[in-house]
């Protein structure tokens, strides 16, 4: 059977993709490459965990910082 994919959380990309050498995580979105490569495929459970992370981090504040 194939893999299952969940759609209950939508994915956060905001089609500005961007990483830096050495830097794990988008300047898009947020998330590591990881996360981005298997988000098909995560649980809700998954996904609210990666979202709770990427939002403790302050990642709304910095994108706006390093964008400016």
């Amino acid at each position: 059977m194939g893999e299952m994919i969940f759609k209950h959380i939508p994915s956060p990309c905001r089609f500005v993709c961007h990483m830096d050498a050495g830097i794990d995580e988008c300047f898009g979105c947020g998330r590591t490459m990881k996360e981005i490569q298997n988000w098909r495929t995560m649980s809700d459970e998954e996904r609210k965990q990666t979202l709770e992370r990427i939002n403790a981090s302050g990642y709304e504040e910095r994108a706006y910082r390093d964008w400016e």
